[in-house]
């Protein structure tokens, strides 16, 4: 990294360790997302790092790098941003109609973590068809959907298809009740995955939802429901379900390194059981280049993230791409596809 990198990078972490973790959630969450959009991070050329080696091909979802930012923001002006700083895809989130939100707070620490409760807002598919149809970038642009019942997951699949470039089913969402509701009769999975592939021939994603509970079912039908109707794409996982009595619903979505064995453990298990048949992303706990190496070592072909870059700032994605570099130097490997499921390296 040069010296306008580190700089970058240690300035973003002077202010959050003295200013935004010391903040009120209630100051700090505004505060930082206002001086994101109107700071002009995007102006100093210090993010990409462009290298064929670290290019990913998920089943037909071509990324020119492997570090996602996983669906959190609704903001327009925050995900074209984002996609300037050097990940190589970023994820919004939408639901058939707008939503709201749940009632603050709706984001507090929890360790080195968060556990929110933010209930999916987001404008809404009206709204976000002008909204990622004006969106400028030169790398995938995808979102997140969930709804009340799966002929609003199908419409919301068939209206923002022509408008992004990749849509992520999620099935897991502490926040919201109907993803949830798939683990309570999952065979259910089967209609929304033949519905999805029909309303789109874009590339889709099943996020699925964390937790012991809902491993088996993970694991045992809907994992296999995707792929027998053609959806090769699995993103482990959701945030975990944690009691939150300070958040109206008593319940909310624990992220952050906590939850990075589990993320692990688990993508190394299904590739062992699945590997031949998907694609994996690893998301929950990546917060340093080395547990992006480690997760793609157990079966990543991508990782995802979004508490890390609030708690690590805007040069991670830089940092772990440099990093995975330095790695496939050392081993002789000639592109980072070749590194995942290596558990021997």
């Amino acid at each position: 990294m040069d010296r306008l990198g580190y700089a970058v990078d240690n300035l973003y972490g002077f202010f959050h360790y003295t200013t935004l973790s010391r903040l009120p959630e209630r100051l700090a969450v505004p505060l930082g997302r206002w001086l994101f959009k109107r700071m002009p991070l995007e102006w100093f050329d210090i993010y990409d790092t462009r290298d064929e080696r670290l290019e990913v091909d998920l089943d037909g979802l071509k990324l020119p790098n492997p570090v996602i930012l996983a669906a959190c923001y609704h903001d327009p002006k925050i995900l074209e941003k984002a996609m300037r700083l050097g990940f190589g895809a970023v994820v919004g989130k939408a639901t058939r109609e707008p939503r709201e939100g749940n009632p603050e707070p709706t984001i507090l620490r929890k360790g080195k973590g968060f556990v929110n409760s933010d209930g999916y807002q987001n404008q809404g598919v009206e709204e976000l068809k002008g909204i990622f149809r004006e969106i400028r970038g030169d790398i995938p642009l995808g979102v997140s959907i969930t709804g009340d019942s799966i002929d609003d997951y199908l419409y919301v699949v068939g209206e923002l298809g022509p408008f992004v470039d990749f849509m992520e089913l999620n099935l897991g969402c502490p926040n919201t009740d109907y993803g949830l509701s798939f683990y309570s009769k999952p065979e259910r999975t089967r209609d929304l995955f033949k519905g999805a592939r029909m309303c789109t021939s874009k590339p889709l994603i099943v996020k699925v939802a964390r937790g012991e509970r809902y491993s088996d079912t993970n694991f045992g039908v809907i994992v296999p429901n995707a792929i027998r109707e053609g959806i090769r794409i699995i993103d482990h996982a959701n945030t975990l379900e944690v009691e939150e009595p300070r958040f109206h619903r008593g319940i909310g979505a624990l992220s952050g390194p906590e939850l990075f064995e589990d993320t692990k453990g688990n993508v190394g298990n299904l590739h062992t059981e699945f590997g031949k048949d998907i694609r994996i992303i690893a998301t929950g706990g990546i917060d340093d280049p080395g547990k992006a190496y480690r997760a793609m070592r157990r079966g990543a072909s991508a990782v995802g993230f979004i508490t890390g870059f609030i708690t690590e700032g805007p040069m991670l994605p830089r940092r772990i791409n440099e990093y995975i570099i330095e790695r496939l130097k050392e081993s002789g490997i000639k592109n980072i596809q070749d590194v995942t499921g290596a558990f021997w390296l």
